[in-house]
């Protein structure tokens, strides 16, 4: 019987993170029904970015692929697979997926894809705060021009579905529900997704914080944005080196975020909502004819 390979490709920005620290929370509940993953130490953090960065056609590496090989032949238990690289690289790169695909298949699993998908509108307004908070300078409106110019790939649901249909896995799609419904846990949806992972077992789930509750006002992004154009430029080169530099701009940011709180939500303007709209309609239209349970969250308004 072949084994279970569950493969968490993202989306980005669809609570991949908590997801991400809730599998490394409950590797012991996890265990006792089957599924391993790879130990932190091996895969040089929570997620398996660096499985995914293997197979990249730019960044082929057989050492990690060589890691990965050795625990699944050593340990014959079900994997459970975590990235949001997995979909960001394949939607630029098409044979990414077969790439990937083919090295797990020829461990004989039976691979499960986990895909969350997300609204264009808010996908890239929670993209642009994110990349803001990581130093980046744009302005909302510039960043959504660069974005639909130059990467408009990164948000086509239509495309990256397609691709994996056609690829001999099993495809498990879910929409995250938490712009419309805020004590939605992407990580209790995950485990539902679960082969074997049923309902008393996801009771005993040590259940955690939201990963990345923050949502600064437009005030609050200007704010930023200025502290990364005077002051965080200046390290860097610096702040992948020192975790201390690291907490402190995550830090500034935080306390900037809670200053202006009660101001104004940043929000996309009618312009940039109908730029989106006009990109991805016809795609989200389709999907949503197939997979009806999508027309929660990829229907325009």
């Amino acid at each position: 019987m072949s084994r279970i390979c569950i493969l968490h490709i993202g989306v980005t920005k669809t609570g991949t993170t908590t997801i991400q620290h809730s599998l490394d929370c409950n590797r012991k509940i996890l265990s006792a029904t089957g599924y391993q993953m790879l130990p932190n130490k091996l895969r040089k953090g929570n997620s398996d970015y660096l499985l995914a960065l293997s197979h990249s056609k730019n960044k082929l590496n057989q050492e990690t692929q060589d890691v990965y090989s050795k625990f699944f032949n050593n340990d014959k238990s079900n994997i459970i697979l975590t990235s949001e690289q997995f979909s960001v690289i394949g939607a630029n790169d098409r044979d990414f997926f077969k790439r990937t695909f083919d090295f797990l298949f020829s461990f004989d699993f039976k691979v499960y894809v986990i895909l969350f998908v997300r609204n264009q509108k808010e996908w890239i307004l929670s993209d642009y705060i994110q990349d803001v908070k990581g130093g980046g300078v744009y302005s909302l409106e510039k960043y959504i021009q660069i974005s639909l110019e130059n990467e408009p790939e990164k948000y086509d649901l239509y495309k990256l579905i397609n691709c994996l249909k056609n690829s001999g896995v099993n495809l498990i799609i879910r929409p995250y529900l938490r712009d419309i419904r805020k004590k939605w846990k992407a990580e209790m949806c995950f485990y539902s997704s679960l082969p074997y992972f049923r309902l008393p077992l996801q009771k005993l789930v040590e259940k955690i914080k939201d990963q990345n509750t923050l949502r600064p006002s437009r005030s609050a992004i200007d704010e930023i944005i200025t502290f990364n154009k005077v002051y965080r430029s200046n390290f860097n080169k610096d702040i992948d080196l020192y975790n201390s530099l690291k907490k402190s701009f995550k830090e500034v940011v935080n306390a900037l975020a809670e200053i202006h709180a009660s101001k104004e939500p940043l929000a996309l303007s009618k312009h940039w909502e109908n730029q989106i709209e006009k990109v991805y309609r016809n795609g989200n239209n389709e999907l949503c004819n197939e997979f009806k349970d999508l027309k929660r969250v990829l229907i325009f308004d």
